[in-house]
């Protein structure tokens, strides 16, 4: 029996037992190269990778914001961001397009994480664009250390 006669369903939970689902900060870059080679296999498993990549994402500033929601966009649906992870999260501000987050995440994101380098004042006004945020889990990390490059 060959890999590409298992249904879709086995390939699937195959690549997910690969990577972990949960937000950890030191395995993140691991876990993202790890479903990026995956995608690289085969076509069929780019199109059952490709998805769980976009699960959890972690961006930094606007601009990847932007880049992220425009794959999303056109992903025509194929891809659903249901963790985000904003970091340095301390910048955030109204260069960031939240609106045109909320539209896109309104009915998949379920954790939402910012992490900011220091305890410092916070302004979650941001929040207001996520009306079904009750069911959204908000996890504040606070770091000592500044982050890596």
């Amino acid at each position: 029996m060959s890999l590409s006669s298992l249904p879709a369903e086995l390939v699937r939970q195959i690549i997910e037992s690969a990577t972990s689902t949960l937000y950890l900060p030191e395995m993140y870059s691991e876990r993202q190269e790890t479903l990026c080679s995956l995608c690289l296999v085969s076509r069929r498993f780019l199109l059952l990778a490709r998805p769980i990549l976009y699960e959890l994402v972690r961006i930094g500033p606007p601009r990847q914001l932007d880049l992220l929601l425009d794959t999303v966009e056109e992903s025509a649906g194929r891809t659903t961001l249901s963790s985000l992870v904003f970091r340095d999260a301390g910048g955030l501000g109204i260069d960031w397009d939240f609106d045109r987050l909320a539209q896109l995440s309104r009915h998949t994101l379920r954790s939402l994480v910012l992490e900011i380098a220091r305890m410092e004042r916070l302004d979650l006004c941001f929040l207001q664009f996520f009306p079904g945020l009750s069911r959204c889990l908000l996890t504040l990390c606070v770091n000592a250390h500044s982050f890596p490059a």
